[in-house]
Order: structure tokens, then sequence, then C-alpha cells
């Protein structure tokens, strides 16, 4: 996406008859690129530079909001304009005022029964019949192409001495040891919702009026326990310090009761989700590397560098304790 500069963003709004004056990129955003555009009239856009999936797909994203938004949930709303431009797909939708807990002290979150809460309700919409797969079904079928992709980051890694190589090795153990494997297998028959699939802090926004829940790219529908392991996995690393309390009060508000079977392999999803969720960003970190170097993002190296591999070691510290604080 080299041609999606903010000069271009402005004229192809402008070209769109929208009065836009300034834009400026979001340093968050691996899978897209995204833009905040202030317009003269004192109203602003937020425009999402999608190279991956085509229109449809990101019509598809709105959809799951629509539906979100009848159960009471808050989501980005208003008009949307999604259109394909080479090769790229942009959706042009109104700005919410607020900021995302990626950008929040811990302190400063809303309640952690609220944040539960809001992912219960997710769960809770009637299940629909669409063409998007679980976002994580790698997980437990050796056969997909996303585990050629792992193995080939795993290769890479292990001739490495670093910390990173080191969290590599260890969750590539955990997810193939035979324990592991067999689990998986086992909760193909877990229950189903509607999931989010990336409820993590970058994705919840806290405004005046409550938390709204973003980018709805990955939701689908699938195994609940996978989408409340992975919000604790992400939503837990941000706040190491009260790790555990924070899980506790998050599943009381979430609703979670011993005699719940999601609650049942709830230890599970907790042991194995999180390292393949950091076997999926190695992957995608090695596929980047392979490419010639005018296509090379420097982000998802960052990314991977940076964020995830700090967030799964992190998680390895408490997650002992966190598996204790599971009803």
């Amino acid at each position: 996406m080299s041609g999606i500069t903010e000069s271009f963003v402005i004229n192809h709004l402008r070209a769109r008859g929208f009065d836009a004056l300034r834009a400026v990129e979001y340093a968050q955003g691996i899978a897209s690129r995204n833009f905040h555009v202030s317009c003269r009239d004192g109203s602003a856009l937020v425009v999402r530079c999608d190279a991956r999936r085509n229109a449809e797909s990101v019509r598809e994203d709105r959809l799951f909001g629509t539906l979100a938004r009848r159960r009471g949930i808050a989501t980005p709303s208003g008009r949307w304009l999604i259109e394909q431009f080479d090769q790229v797909t942009l959706a042009i939708r109104p700005y919410i005022r607020g900021t995302t807990l990626a950008e929040l002290p811990p302190s400063a979150w809303p309640l952690p029964r609220e944040i539960g809460r809001t992912l219960q309700q997710i769960h809770g919409m009637p299940v629909r019949t669409t063409s998007r797969t679980f976002f994580y079904a790698a997980i437990w079928d050796r056969a997909h192409p996303r585990w050629h992709q792992i193995e080939a980051a795993v290769a890479h890694h292990a001739q490495e001495r670093s910390l990173t190589a080191e969290l590599v090795g260890h969750a590539w153990m955990r997810v193939t040891e035979p324990a592991s494997a067999t689990a998986m297998a086992a909760l193909r028959a877990s229950s189903v919702s509607t999931l989010h699939s990336d409820y993590t802090p970058s994705n919840l926004l806290a405004t005046t009026h409550g938390l709204v829940v973003l980018d709805w790219e990955k939701a689908c529908v699938g195994p609940t326990g996978s989408d409340i392991a992975q919000a604790l996995y992400y939503l837990c690393a941000a706040r190491p310090d009260d790790a555990t309390s924070f899980a506790e009060a998050w599943l009381e508000g979430y609703g979670a009761t011993t005699n719940d079977p999601v609650v049942s392999d709830l230890a599970t999803w907790l042991r194995v989700h999180p390292s393949f969720i950091f076997l999926v960003d190695a992957a995608n970190a090695e596929l980047n590397r392979r490419l010639p170097a005018d296509t090379f993002d420097p982000r998802r190296e960052a990314y991977f560098s940076g964020v995830s591999a700090p967030r799964y070691a992190s998680h390895l510290g408490h997650e002992a304790e966190l598996l204790c604080a599971l009803p």
C-alpha cells in the first residue's frame, strides 16, 4: 500500500464530496492502515485501507457491527462508504471521539466487569449463517496452510539465540505436545457462538458514553472458549500487576460460573490458544521478511518483536495465577 499516503486520502475524499482538510495516519494498525481525517465543517472521519480483503468482506464487518448494536452493544455507526481502489479496500466512516484501552493506563480503564459483560453480550448475539470460518481454525487442523507458515517461522527462530527465539520454541512445544493436540481435537465439539475474535485493548474504545467495540473484521461463528481465552490473554498481559484480580472481576462480569460448560474448556484454551496466537504472529513476521524490499512492512516486524513477544512473555509470567482465577 505504498501509494496510500495522507495526501492520497485527502484527494480521494474530496473527489467523493467530502470537504476533507487534513489526514493523519494512526500509529496503531498492522493488518491495515488507518487515517483520522478532519473536515472543514468540524466533523471527522476514519479511513481504513485494507489490502488483504475485498469490499464484500468489509461490508460483512459492518453487518456484524449492526447486529451487535441491535443487542445493545455500542459499535461504530453512521454513514459508511466502502469501495475498492487499485486492490485496496477503503472503508470511510464517521469518527467516534474516545481513547482505546491500549492508549490508556490500566487505572483509567472501565471496570473489568463492564469489559467482561460486553463480550458476553457479543456471545449472546444470534448465530447467523456466514461465509467466514473460525479465524483460528488452523489450531486443530494440522493440514491447514497456516501450519506450514508456522513451521517455517519456528525453523527460522531455531537458528537464533534470543529471548524471542526461546519464546517461539516454547510456544511450538506447547501447541504440538500430545496432550495439547488431543485437547484441541476434543474442543472441536465445544459450544459455539458469535465471536469478535479480536477483543483486545486496541479494539475497545473508552468514550464518555461507555465502551465501544471496534474492528469486526475477524468476527465469525466459533468456539466460545477461544474468544474468552484470547480476550483474557490480551487484556491481562496489558496489566500484569493485577492480572489475576482483573481476570476474576472480568469473569464475574462475563457471568462465568462453574456450571457453565464453556468454563470447563477454558483452562485448555488458556494453555494453548495464547501460544498459537503468538505463533501466528511469528508466521506473519516471517512471511513479511521474505517479501521484496519494496513491499516489506517494518511495522509488522516491530509489532512481533516489540508487542507480540513481550505480551506472550508477560502471559507466561502470570499464566498459573490466571488459571487459578477460573471459576
